[in-house]
């Protein structure tokens, strides 16, 4: 009898142990596809941010009628900002040359695991495209 007194409450101390490691995997699961997403919005954002870039033909080539039309830098560099504003995301858009680079940065705010102090993620996205010129025939 004295056996069975000494195991009082070690079935409440598993099940309190088993909850908590419950709780740590759902939080792995969720907050880990969360910042999955996360990162692919990021992504997501650049591209778009790069095609409005890429659209940004230079317009006094275009009226001329020149038969070499290239992207216009400047141009590219504001629309793209633009895209990343109003996309609710923060992001550096370099030109070099004819290279044009985009990195956008997003938060993700974990549901579960800001119980355990986990703060906010930073997801990252980039996208690169070529200033080729456009050859009328």
């Amino acid at each position: 009898m004295n056996k069975r007194r000494g195991e009082r409450g070690s079935a409440s101390l598993f099940y309190a142990v088993l909850a908590v490691a419950f709780f740590m995997v759902i939080g792995l699961v969720v907050d880990g596809g969360g910042a999955i997403k996360a990162t692919q919005e990021a992504d997501q954002i650049a591209a778009q941010a790069a095609r409005q870039a890429g659209q940004q033909l230079d317009a006094t080539s275009l009226i001329q009628g020149a038969k070499d039309v290239k992207v216009d830098p400047a141009s590219a560099r504001v629309a793209a900002e633009k895209y990343i504003a109003a996309a609710g995301a923060t992001g550096t858009v370099s030109v070099s040359g004819d290279k044009i680079r985009i990195t956008v940065q997003t938060q993700y705010h974990p549901i579960f695991l800001s119980a355990v102090g986990i703060g906010s993620l930073s997801a990252d996205g980039s996208a690169e495209i070529s200033s080729t010129r456009v050859t009328k025939s």
